[in-house]
């Protein structure tokens, strides 16, 4: 594994989404398309905010219900497709990860290098954003392509 393979894997990490989090955003800002946001669909998302907007200043003209619940709809129909869509937009991270890593010339890997990534796969544990055990293994890796 070279060190451009190890900082693409742990900028995947670090860019990678959670289906949790999607769900979160979807119960609690859904009619925002605040969940459309975090999954990078970002029309979708304008749309729905425009729309719910729209909806509740004109809700006293009674049209205003109509948009809100055709949001409404939308939004719940969104619950049914966020795991496919967190799974496509991490497959698309993955590919655009792989095809960087494989246009990279490949490098000598130094003790300079060890540090640096030592110190990042640390800050990564310590923020709680790597277990201690994917931390103990991606530290082995590295110490391994040392020798």
């Amino acid at each position: 594994m070279t060190h451009d393979n190890t900082q693409a894997m742990m900028a995947y990490d670090a860019r990678k989404k959670s289906i949790a989090v999607a769900y979160v955003l979807w119960f609690f800002l859904g009619g925002l398309g605040a969940h459309n946001f975090y999954l990078g669909r970002n029309g979708v998302a304008v749309t729905q905010l425009i729309l719910m907007i729209l909806g509740v200043l004109t809700a006293v003209l009674v049209v205003g219900l109509f948009l809100i619940g055709g949001v409404g709809i939308w939004v719940l129909i969104d619950a049914f497709i966020i795991p496919g869509t967190v799974e496509r937009s991490n497959m698309a991270l993955a590919a655009q990860f792989k095809s960087n890593a494989a246009a990279a010339p490949a490098a000598r890997f130094t003790a300079h290098d060890l540090s640096a990534e030592m110190d990042a796969l640390l800050a990564l544990k310590n923020s709680g954003a790597i277990t201690e055990a994917e931390y103990e293994d991606k530290r082995q890796a590295l110490l391994a392509r040392l020798q």
